[in-house]
């Protein structure tokens, strides 16, 4: 649990909040009412690695869902990485 949420960490400080704006369409000025579910903002508190404290991260739900994949993906290929490891010796 603990790794995971040193990948997350890690992940969110290393992506840049502008990271993938060039992938999304061009919003126009009425067309807020409009908004997809994928597009809501959603804020989530996560702790910093060394500290205590936590710092308050802001993306969109797809932007979430895009890391939460990304984090399983990372943490699956460790753990199948040190059990080849210690099935070696």
């Amino acid at each position: 649990m603990t790794t995971a949420i040193l990948v997350l960490a890690a992940a969110l400080t290393v992506q840049s909040p502008g990271a993938g704006a060039g992938n999304e369409p061009a919003q126009t000025g009425a067309g807020t009412a409009e908004a997809r579910p994928e597009d809501k903002i959603v804020c989530k508190r996560v702790s910093e690695r060394g500290t205590r404290f936590t710092k308050r991260v802001c993306s969109t739900a797809k932007q979430w869902e895009q890391q939460r994949r990304h984090n399983v993906e990372v943490t699956r290929e460790m753990q199948q990485s040190n059990g080849s490891a210690k099935a070696g010796t």
